[in-house]
């Protein structure tokens, strides 16, 4: 009997060995598979990122750990040195969340018990023996669960590790524009008055179309329309060409009218960077907005915006980096995503969008 018992206890021990690998083979891939892969998108973090897919914003080391794990068999995932630092593009790999221990307070064990008054029975006095035993072990079972670790602080940059096309960042600087300054006279419209103008943006000189009502002008002066043009080749745009039907109808209406240049368009100085790589374009219309309200026939308080195609996408991000635009029109703007941008925007031959 006891040789049997012995054969079948060896048995058992190398069935145990046989499976043992496999399980940590499976455990090992469990480990390297991914709930969610995601792209980084700008103004993401990682605090965000797991604040979203892991319910938990201080989540976010377990992304670092599953992502770098990934990276070490798929280079498509990326290789995380630093928290603080998260480039537009990167593929990082979401982990499964984990199950969570109930947080339910226990019930003490007078509520647990059935009442005295209920039963003066041996079978009641034996159930409740057992369920204050049950409930003591539940609450000693509870109470040996290892507590949990202080949570760690979030991700926090400072404003200058923000990129600078964030929103978060945007909102940070500072977009004084200057007085605006009338550089030549042009033949009037029906009802107003045509102006080639400038302002300074970074100490950049931009010039714009500039357009005055005639008339009384209103006790808080006249409604302005900021108005964004899309894209024209740099090297071919002139102040007074384009657009030329839209400003008048809107300055036929008795609006102030600023259709500005940006920066490396026409004469205008500075480098044609693109709308949508850099905030360059964004950051002139911002100092457009400071130098239109300063402008003594201007209503500080009643400005517009009106942009197309390009100039909707700088109309988009001037309307949620200043409170000063009242309202706005884009028209067939460009207001994708930024990787949809890359992807389909990018004009051929050209290394970035314009």
């Amino acid at each position: 009997m006891k040789q049997t018992q012995r054969i079948s206890f060896l048995c058992l021990c190398s069935l145990l060995l046989t499976l043992l690998p496999v399980n940590l083979v499976q455990a090992q891939t469990a480990v390297q598979e991914c709930a969610n892969s995601v792209i980084v998108q700008p103004g993401d973090t990682l605090s965000t990122i797991a604040g979203e897919y892991l319910g938990n914003q201080i989540a976010y080391a377990r992304i670092v750990a599953a992502t770098n794990a990934k990276a070490d068999t798929d280079a498509t995932y990326a290789s995380i040195d630093n928290p603080n630092v998260l480039e537009v593009g990167w593929r990082l790999c979401i982990p499964a969340t984990n199950e969570t221990v109930a947080t339910t307070p226990v019930s003490s064990p007078s509520a647990a018990l059935p009442s005295a008054a209920s039963s003066n029975s041996t079978a009641a006095n034996s159930t409740a023996a057992s369920s204050n035993a049950a409930t003591n072990a539940a609450i000693t079972t509870t109470e040996s669960i290892t507590p949990t670790a202080s949570p760690e602080p979030l991700v926090q940059l400072a404003p200058g590790e923000l990129h600078p096309l964030t929103i978060a960042r945007m909102r940070q600087e500072s977009y004084p524009g200057s007085d605006i300054v009338i550089e030549q006279v042009l033949e009037p419209g029906v009802n107003y008055e045509r102006y080639i103008a400038s302002y300074l943006s970074e100490g950049n000189k931009i010039y714009a179309m500039l357009t005055v009502p005639n008339g009384e002008r209103p006790a808080t002066g006249w409604p302005v329309i900021v108005f964004n043009h899309g894209y024209i080749p740099p090297e071919v745009y002139r102040t007074t060409e384009r657009y030329v039907a839209y400003v008048d109808a809107f300055a036929r209406n008795g609006y102030i009218v600023l259709r500005s240049d940006y920066r490396g368009h026409g004469f205008s100085e500075g480098d044609a960077t693109g709308g949508y790589g850099t905030p360059a374009y964004t950051v002139d219309v911002l100092n457009a907005v400071s130098s239109i309200k300063r402008y003594p026939a201007a209503d500080p308080d009643r400005i517009g915006m009106w942009g197309h195609s390009m100039g909707g996408q700088v109309t988009l991000r001037t309307m949620v980096v200043t409170q000063d635009i009242k309202a706005g029109v884009i028209w067939a703007g460009v207001v994708a995503s930024y990787p949809d941008l890359l992807e389909h925007w990018r004009r051929r031959n050209n290394s970035t969008p314009p």
